[in-house]
């Protein structure tokens, strides 16, 4: 409830929900602001049951009658509540690896998206064959903080050198499963992106990716497969999925 006013709160004061009485051309009137602007309506108490915070039997009806009109809304206002995001990153790149003296380029295809930031210097040592093996079990699977969707899928490519630039052509296919907290299946993803060439990259998106609700610390998998044009090839990709709370 804002101050008590002489004259009317103008458009620009307050916030949508705030309630007012104001005294205006000698007369007391209560407001309710929504979307944007004030509504009133005449009230008929004396000035010193405004002071005392009474609302008098008289202005009942008219009291009622406003917050009847525009309960909905005011419950909506009050109530309203921006869902939370958070995000994980992934990586991945071509190489060119040796076996029997043979070179091969080996072009990105398949790729398990491991969530969270890349280890850069684990990959390297990975295509350079300095890793021998790795220690503990493996666990693939993301976890949420809460209970959301996967709202959105963002990836960005980079592509080798051609003369024919055939980027345009190139698709990321996305399939994976989600899970609640005991590793039970509650859905699949699968989806394939089309690339929209930005400058030197590819890019592939889908803003409503999934309507698939996991729970607070439940989990989910993705396996990213790489349509490859016939020239300009998937030299690396980064993307992004973001999470949307459900509340």
């Amino acid at each position: 409830m804002l101050p008590l006013k002489q004259g009317l709160y103008s458009s620009g004061e307050g916030n949508d929900g705030d309630m007012c009485v104001c005294i205006n051309n000698g007369k007391k009137v209560f407001g309710v602001k929504l979307q944007g602007e004030w509504n009133y309506t005449e009230l008929t108490l004396e000035f010193d049951t405004i002071d005392k915070n009474v609302i008098h039997e008289e202005i009942n009806n008219d009291f009622v009658s406003l917050l009847t009109r525009y309960s909905q809304n005011i419950s909506r206002i009050l109530n309203r509540r921006t869902p939370r995001t958070f995000n994980f990153p992934f990586y991945a790149r071509s190489y060119t690896y040796t076996s029997s003296g043979v070179s091969t380029d080996n072009y990105i295809t398949d790729a398990i998206v491991v969530p969270g930031s890349v280890d850069l210097f684990l990959l390297d040592r990975l295509i350079s064959g300095s890793v021998t093996d790795t220690l503990g079990s493996q666990s693939p699977r993301g976890t949420v903080p809460y209970k959301c969707i996967l709202k959105t899928i963002i990836i960005t490519a980079r592509h080798i050198d051609h003369s024919t630039d055939d980027r345009s052509s190139t698709t990321m296919g996305l399939t994976g499963n989600a899970y609640d907290t005991s590793l039970s299946s509650l859905g699949t993803y699968n989806k394939a992106l089309t690339a929209t060439v930005a400058g030197n990259f590819t890019r592939y998106s889908d803003e409503n990716f999934s309507s698939i609700i996991i729970p607070q610390f439940g989990h989910f998998d993705m396996v990213l497969s790489v349509g490859n044009p016939t020239n300009r090839k998937v030299a690396s990709l980064n993307g992004i999925m973001i999470f949307e709370e459900v509340i």
